[in-house]
């Protein structure tokens, strides 16, 4: 028997040890009624997975109980659902807040969770006629709220919306507890709101939006607040009949001083006074009319083409009679040229790579380039007006702008301003991977707080929104935040706050002084601990 042979039939004796399949993990617990206790039966409780598709639902027992079982190791998000309770998830400590999410490790049997569910609330009450008294049927009822958008505006948003029945009665429900405004009023137009829509029989009659208790303007409404499990009733609402009105004008193109062919015309008003939608006009040689137009403020413009020649918005407040004599006057824009360096990337095709960028682009509807090769690009079409500049490099890429200049000035810290003269300066722009990570544990008095909203906030320049990273701390009270931009900040570690409320100035300077103060350099990575804070009111 030769060498090799041997060797091989030593090696096919020789035990093979046997990879073990990794365990499966569990998680158990129990959803209870949040003032009294009492387990909620048929609770939905959904188990999804962060970073795949991967989401199992079950429902509780008469118990409450709910059991997960055969799960990998991976992080999740619980969420929580039953009729009449607002929606949970595990670990959310404001209303509106988000949940923490769970790192299951292999194995792990995660047990006696308790998640208490609040009870919704609802409004109910009648509108009548101011002047004769009797009930108005069909008529939009709206229940609102101030919010915090993603751009730290506070809004009155709409969280809940009915129409009255032939009795004038109305009952809004599953209504989240909070303090609330109430309003109802006719939605003019042509509805495509499913609210909104009027039975055939119906005979069509204008009121007057108004709050409760008859406020046409919002200063003057009252709140209505309504807690948990709570009827709130005779909220009652008088409105006021009133007409509809016109729209006219007319409208130039003014690259040839004519009357266009052919244009998009729109008058768009507030979610209140018409849904959100947008009216339709007549245009016959320039002249546009837009009938049947309730009182209210509105955004009136005009374009041809997505982005060839615009007009407006120009604002448009109608009260108690016709407008007339607007000029709208078509503009095609400037082009801006400029051009994107990068540092800290072996080449500038580091980014040019993918299918989503880069780019370059200007807030709002200034428009938006893809860059060539050599990273150079050209916005078409601008508009008049003052922008925001936003570069967009593919998802995989960390990178921002770390300096724009357009000619001489700085836009990297103040808008970008373009007039309708045609302008030779050009955009330049450089682009940094350079950037920082911190991790860290949130602490509060007892250890390591989970499920605690963490808001990193430039010391300077909070106009620009891009430099805030807020994180979510897990069920051990760690968070990481990725891709900062270097530079000084403040660490806000907030146990409950609502979202987006951290872009409002007057909210952060309550809690400035308690915040943790931090260096960001360019690629460093620094461990911290930072202390929670109670919510002020």
């Amino acid at each position: 028997m030769n060498l090799p042979i041997v060797l091989l039939t030593l090696l096919l004796q020789v035990p093979q040890l046997e990879v073990a399949p990794p365990r499966k993990s569990s998680v158990e617990g129990v959803v209870l009624r949040a003032e009294t206790g009492e387990p909620i039966e048929d609770a939905v409780v959904s188990l999804a997975s962060v970073a795949s598709e991967f989401e199992v639902s079950v429902t509780t027992d008469p118990q409450g109980r709910f059991f997960f079982k055969d799960l990998d190791a991976a992080t999740y998000r619980l969420i929580f659902e039953s009729s009449g309770y607002v929606i949970h998830e595990y670990g959310q400590r404001a209303i509106a807040g988000k949940g923490t999410p769970i790192d299951l490790a292999s194995g792990q049997e995660l047990k006696n969770i308790v998640v208490r569910l609040t009870p919704t609330g609802s409004v109910s009450g009648r509108i009548l006629d101011d002047n004769t008294k009797q009930p108005v049927a069909g008529m939009p009822v709206r229940l609102m709220r101030f919010s915090y958008n993603a751009e730290g505006e506070k809004t009155l948003l709409p969280s809940g919306s009915v129409r009255t029945d032939d009795r004038g009665e109305y009952r809004l429900f599953f209504i989240t507890p909070g303090r609330y405004y109430l309003n109802a009023g006719t939605a003019p137009g042509p509805s495509s709101c499913w609210e909104f829509q009027a039975g055939p029989n119906e005979v069509r009659e204008v009121y007057a939006g108004a709050y409760y208790p008859g406020a046409a303007d919002l200063k003057f409404a009252s709140i209505v607040e309504v807690q948990p499990a709570a009827e709130v009733r005779g909220v009652d609402l008088a409105l006021t009949r009133t007409q509809l009105f016109k729209v006219r004008g007319r409208i130039i193109d003014g690259t040839t001083g004519l009357p266009p062919i052919y244009s998009e015309l729109s008058l768009t008003g507030d979610y209140f006074s018409s849904c959100g939608l947008e009216y339709k006009s007549t245009l016959r040689n320039g002249i546009f009319e837009f009938p049947d137009v309730a009182p209210g403020a509105y955004s009136l413009a005009a374009s041809i083409g997505p982005r060839e020649r615009h007009a407006g918005p120009v604002p448009v407040v109608v009260v108690n009679r016709d407008i007339d004599n607007i000029v709208l006057t078509l503009s095609s824009g400037v082009s801006i040229s400029g051009r994107v360096r990068v540092e800290g990337l072996n080449s500038l095709a580091a980014l040019t790579n993918g299918d989503y960028g880069p780019g370059v682009g200007l807030g709002g509807s200034g428009g938006y380039a893809r860059l060539n090769a050599d990273g150079t690009f050209r916005i078409d079409n601008v508009l008049p007006g003052e922008y925001n500049l936003y570069a967009w490099p593919k998802p995989s890429e960390l990178a921002y702008i770390k300096e724009a200049r357009f000619g001489p000035v700085d836009v990297l810290n103040e808008p970008l301003r373009v007039t309708a003269d045609p302008d030779s300066r050009s955009l330049d722009i450089l682009l940094s991977s350079n950037v920082g990570t911190i991790d860290g544990t949130a602490l509060s008095p007892l250890g390591p707080a989970p499920g605690v909203q963490l808001v990193l906030v430039p010391d300077r320049a909070r106009h620009r929104l891009n430099l805030f990273k807020a994180v979510m701390a897990d069920q051990n009270g760690r968070f990481n935040i990725p891709n900062i931009v270097p530079g000084d900040y403040k660490l806000f570690a907030w146990e409950a706050i609502e979202p987006y409320s951290w872009f409002d100035a007057e909210v952060l300077a309550r809690y400035e002084s308690r915040a943790r103060s931090i260096h960001v350099g360019e690629l460093s990575r620094q461990t911290i601990e930072v202390r929670t804070m109670q919510p002020i009111p």
